[in-house]
């Protein structure tokens, strides 16, 4: 099994277990859906930081198994050991990793940059406590708007896309989820 852990890392070898053993007990495992992402920067790999294609690769595939920031800061790291200093698109892929680890943990079906908000479309199975999510709305009126049930614009002003960023990841970290 050491062998098994190593290959797919200790975080998701547990989840999987645990998955299976509700899967024998006959329990249903619904999954989060995958987060459509429309962000306004570019956020890859450069080929001109690490040339080989395959690492690039390998590195795409250990971020996409990424559950939270400390696992996306460790990739960070081996990456800047390994090749040097991270250039700007590096750093935006760290930023899209996080966001759609935090859009995945709140059940948001899609998350998008537009002019002057980000929309945020909730899974309708999203396991958000309403009244954390009111609450935090709350704090901020004015700021949110609700499209549609499951639909929420947060406001931002042009040009503060950086400050908009900081505010909705506060956002998406501070919901309370229900229990399962």
């Amino acid at each position: 099994q050491s062998g098994q852990i190593d290959s797919v890392g200790f975080e998701l070898y547990t989840r999987l277990l645990e998955e299976s053993v509700l899967e024998l007990k006959g329990q249903k495992i619904e999954a989060a859906p995958e987060p459509e992402l429309n962000l306004p920067w570019e956020a890859n790999i450069p080929e001109s930081y690490l040339p080989e294609m395959a690492l690039r690769l390998s590195f795409y595939k250990q971020f996409s198994m990424t559950q939270n920031q400390e696992e996306i800061e460790d990739i960070l790291l081996e990456m800047e050991d390994r090749f040097g200093p991270l250039p700007q698109e590096v750093q935006n892929l760290k930023e899209t990793m996080l966001v759609k680890a935090l859009a995945k943990r709140v059940w948001l079906k899609s998350l998008s940059f537009e002019k002057g908000g980000i929309r945020l479309n909730f899974d309708p199975k999203s396991p958000v406590e309403p009244e954390s999510l009111m609450l935090r709305l709350d704090k901020e009126p004015g700021r949110f708007q609700w499209l549609s049930s499951t639909e929420l614009k947060m406001g931002f002003k042009e040009g503060k896309e950086e400050a908009a960023l900081e505010s909705l990841k506060g956002f998406l970290l501070g919901l309370q989820l229900r229990e399962a």
